[in-house]
């Protein structure tokens, strides 16, 4: 089951009615159940997956609550890593059924394990296996999404929450958002992509991507408002970012945190990437020499996040081409400050601002279209009235992203959430001669 399905919407009414009333003194039991019914409605095999990583999870943390030290304890993580490591490196580089989500709460519960194996107290490891199930399938974020730290999201999951009016405004605005961006914006240019000229391209890809993938996310945080559960955000205004280190601290947050806590973090503080810089300094002088390490760490780190997107050779140069572009940015900081000194005035002006905006949306633009299995695909041109219903709708998220910031109230929330239904039921890409897509990062 997908979110943009009529049968998502009827089983999303179902469970928050039951939620609050029937299974109120059992939510999160509840919640369990409905996760495990949503996962199993792609296929009753994909439960198997789900139900190794919790099992093998669970077995390696309980086992390493019990021992006091890293040494002993490194054989659990070792081995629990391995297999689900195992199970998702091995269905995507043999391109066998993928069962949805497979990515997401993989990394998750590594997260879960590698916390568990550096606490100093093993009370922090979860006793309960199903509160643990939960974590790894709850339905809203397990397609895409957004990535939650067990200890974070543990308080969300198991506290009762009792109906309110305030949380299901919320999250039916967000919700409506979320549906907005896809079947307004996204599903209507996505498809044309590759009949454009290839800067035009690229361009329209960055801004359907990034309705696409937030859309489902809104979806996503707004599923678990209306249960009374806060999700973490997971998108921040990227493309006002003067930066592409800037732009990815504001997309996809919860990724880039992941890959920054438990990969970029202990390779670059472990004992080969210190030892590796003498050598480098002998090689290179002290100024590089010390800089290597920290530029070969930025790489496999980025080559894992690629990888992490897909076996084919496009995700692979597209995460190096991101590890690349922050090297280089990096190096370059000294000689920015160093003009912004000698032209205080243009640089702080808004013009120059704008332009390092514009300049940081095209060169990520131009890193996404190494997408090129979106980019060679063709259609027929778009009329005139979608591109300007397209373009418009675009403003009036931009208008609207930065209204919802300043003015938020349960009434405010549900007349926008009404406003955008009545949009999509008009200009929305559905019905006859359209094809309504999953959202894009679910098959990841």
């Amino acid at each position: 089951m997908v979110f943009t399905t009529y049968e998502f919407v009827l089983f999303l009414a179902c469970v928050t009615a039951l939620y609050y009333t029937a299974f109120k003194r059992a939510q999160w039991q509840f919640l369990l159940a409905a996760s495990v019914a949503f996962y199993a409605y792609s296929g009753w095999r994909n439960l198997l997956f789900i139900a190794v990583t919790v099992v093998t999870t669970f077995i390696a943390a309980r086992c390493m609550a019990r021992l006091q030290g890293k040494r002993e304890r490194r054989p659990w993580l070792i081995a629990a890593l391995t297999v689900n490591i195992g199970i998702l490196l091995t269905l995507k580089f043999t391109r066998l059924a993928f069962p949805l989500g497979l990515s997401f709460f993989t990394l998750q519960t590594m997260s879960y394990l590698i916390d568990a194996y550096r606490a100093k107290d093993g009370d922090a490891v979860e006793r309960n296996p199903f509160k643990l199930a939960l974590f790894t399938s709850f339905f809203p974020q397990l397609l895409q999404g957004p990535m939650s730290r067990y200890g974070t999201l543990k308080r969300e999951l198991f506290e009762p929450h009792a109906f309110s009016g305030a949380n299901v405004s919320a999250g039916l605005e967000r919700i409506a958002l979320g549906y907005f961006k896809k079947l307004v914006i996204a599903d209507r240019v996505m498809p044309v992509i590759g009949g454009l000229s290839y800067p035009v391209a690229a361009a329209v890809y960055a801004v359907a991507l990034y309705c696409d993938f937030t859309g489902g996310i809104d979806v996503a945080i707004g599923v678990a408002k209306l249960l009374g559960i806060t999700l973490t955000e997971n998108f921040d205004s990227p493309y006002y970012s003067r930066n592409i280190q800037e732009f990815w601290r504001r997309w996809h947050m919860t990724m880039g945190a992941w890959f920054r806590d438990y990969v970029f973090s202990p390779l670059s503080t472990s004992l080969p990437s210190i030892r590796l810089a003498a050598p480098c300094k002998r090689a290179f002088g002290d100024r590089i020499g010390r800089r290597v390490p920290i530029w070969l760490t930025i790489m496999v780190t980025w080559f894992a996040t690629g990888l992490w997107h897909g076996a084919d050779a496009h995700f692979i140069v597209w995460g190096l081409a991101n590890g690349a572009v922050i090297i280089v940015s990096q190096e370059l900081t000294n000689s920015s400050r160093d003009f912004a000194r000698k032209f205080p005035r243009l640089t702080a002006s808004k013009v120059f601002d704008a332009f390092r905006i514009v300049r940081t949306f095209c060169l990520m633009s131009l890193i996404r279209s190494l997408d090129w299995t979106i980019m060679r695909e063709s259609s027929a041109a778009l009329g005139t009235s979608d591109w300007l219903c397209a373009g418009l709708a675009t403003l009036f998220v931009v208008f609207y992203s930065r209204l919802r910031q300043k003015r938020s109230s349960p009434e405010f929330n549900l007349a926008f959430a009404c406003v955008m239904v009545v949009l999509i039921a008009v200009f929305g890409a559905y019905g006859q001669g359209y094809s309504v897509s999953q959202f894009i990062y679910t098959r990841f």
